[in-house]
């Protein structure tokens, strides 16, 4: 865990009611707990930055006088990663993807108003940026005290586009993401799963609730789909130069060894000899074999 200055992330004050008029520069408080670096792809460059906060503001709204507090738990995407947004009115946003959709399909991303039922990533639908600068991926615990009509309200609320979450409520969302490496986009998902935000109001805060990182892949291939919640994997090409079948698998893909065997199943699999560079030549002749890549 890495505890850093809270000037890494948005200010967390941007998302209150409209008509909320701050008193002054100090209304809003904001009070990092910690912030941890996740690195989703391996590049040692933080892809996400899951943060714990208080955050307390005092301001007027329509002519009383709020006192509104948070507790905030969330990953907060880096500029060079996007989030896959889903929304079904402009009233609508979320940012989660069911499993087994094709995160970076181009039919997905055909979005026209008035953009009923479309996918897009969140850097080509504007009004999904500030939910991500203020509230990040993650959770809230909302108190509001109303002066002089003294009302006091406690809400749960789920971020991520998900219902209200109870007490011991546990629930996974599926997110998409698009991290730029170098020149190129990479298309990936994460796994994260959310529990009922911290049930106590003031200090000492406890451990119980929050969200966390339970799963997520990358593909190494740029601007390749991925199948959201399942790992991806490398594809075998073959094509026929003369009397020989040429065996290639991308680049991209390391780590993994040719194998082949009389038969899918019963047979004895062995590794293929004389594979160079991801590809490898094998001759037409002899009896029939079944290729495989398998990971080391």
């Amino acid at each position: 865990m890495l505890l850093l200055s809270g000037q890494l992330l948005a200010q967390p004050c941007v998302l209150w009611p409209d008509g909320c008029f701050v008193l002054t520069e100090h209304s809003c408080l904001a009070e990092t707990n910690w912030v941890e670096a996740v690195d989703l792809d391996g590049d040692e460059v933080p892809d996400l930055w899951r943060r714990r906060m208080n955050v307390e503001m005092r301001c007027s709204l329509e002519g009383e006088w709020v006192l509104q507090r948070d507790q905030i738990e969330a990953f907060y995407p880096e500029p060079h990663v996007e989030v896959w947004v889903e929304y079904a009115s402009p009233f609508h946003i979320a940012f989660g993807v069911a499993p087994g959709a094709l995160i970076g399909d181009p039919v997905l991303l055909e979005c026209a108003v008035p953009m009923w039922l479309c996918r897009a990533w969140s850097s080509d639908y504007p009004p999904a940026q500030p939910y991500l600068e203020a509230e990040g991926l993650g959770i809230l615990h909302r108190v509001t005290d109303c002066y002089p009509n003294s009302c006091f309200s406690a809400v749960s609320i789920g971020v991520l586009g998900t219902a209200t979450l109870g007490p011991g409520d546990v629930r996974e969302v599926l997110v998409g993401l698009r991290l730029r490496q170098e020149e190129a986009w990479h298309l990936g998902w994460a796994r994260l799963q959310f529990r009922q935000p911290w049930p106590e109001l003031r200090p000492p805060y406890t451990e119980m609730g929050g969200v966390s990182l339970v799963d997520h892949a990358i593909h190494p291939i740029p601007e390749t789909p991925i199948v959201a919640g399942e790992p991806p994997r490398p594809t075998l090409e073959a094509r026929i130069e003369k009397d020989e079948v040429i065996l290639s698998w991308h680049a991209a893909w390391t780590g993994y060894v040719l194998e082949r065997s009389p038969a899918v199943t019963g047979g004895a699999w062995e590794p293929v000899p004389g594979v160079e560079n991801n590809s490898v030549r094998v001759s037409k002749a002899g009896p029939p074999a079944f290729f495989r890549l398998k990971q080391e």
